[in-house]
């Protein structure tokens, strides 16, 4: 189990909160809460849809807050674990959403010469399986066209992203779908792969940079919300 999971509060308003399981016995899980202060919004009683993720699925349940106590720089409370929970991500390998920059070059067999062969993008999801990237056209109908083009289906590119262990080769992908997309800058095109023969050692350092860069993302959150 991951040290961040992500809790969806039902009410008052919907948001994302970055907790801890602290404990887990029998049927009662407890949660950790950094910093030592009891949010406004934590009440006994209080519903929660919680998510927890590990590495091949995400799974959903309702809790209800039992007890809140404060323990060593830490607010916990405790709630019972339902009989089942529901499934949702049903994937091999759980995507999360990600902001992280990398470069994508289509493979010599399938790199016309006419096309640029280097394009930096950014990754927006990322499992041990595939990925979701964005490449900004900078508001150029011909890039545009010519990124589309480069980026057919069943094209064989080569992804390098900013993991230390990853970076001296870039990862082999197919193209799944491209497809041109609106932004704020103009105009962009976005593309789903899948990786191809990937080393166990490699989803493992893909993996631990997603949950890493959730954890990252989780800390900023929590701090924006102790501050509000």
């Amino acid at each position: 189990m991951p040290g961040y999971i992500a809790v969806e509060l039902t009410a008052p308003a919907k948001e994302r909160v970055p907790l801890y399981v602290y404990q887990i016995n029998n049927r009662q899980i407890t949660f950790a809460i950094q910093g030592g202060h009891t949010p406004a919004w934590l009440e006994t009683g209080h519903h929660f849809v919680v998510t927890l993720q590990f590495k091949t699925a995400v799974y959903q349940f309702p809790l209800a807050v039992r007890t809140i106590q404060v323990h060593e720089n830490q607010v916990l409370f405790k709630g019972i674990l339902p009989e089942w929970a529901a499934r949702v991500q049903r994937r091999e390998s759980v995507r999360a959403a990600i902001n992280m920059p990398a470069t994508v070059q289509t493979h010599p067999q399938h790199t016309p010469a006419k096309l640029p062969q280097v394009q930096h993008c950014i990754v927006q999801n990322l499992s041990a399986l595939g990925m979701c990237i964005e490449i900004d056209c900078a508001g150029s109908p011909a890039k545009c066209a010519d990124t589309m083009e480069m980026l057919q289906k069943d094209t064989i590119v080569a992804v390098r992203l900013p993991i230390p262990a990853l970076t001296s080769s870039g990862l082999l992908a197919k193209v799944l779908q491209a497809e041109r997309s609106a932004t704020h800058g103009g105009i962009s095109v976005r593309a789903r792969c899948q990786f191809l023969s990937l080393a166990s050692w490699e989803q493992e350092f893909i993996v631990h940079a997603v949950f890493q860069a959730q954890a990252q993302a989780g800390r900023a959150l929590l701090k924006r919300n102790s501050a509000a």
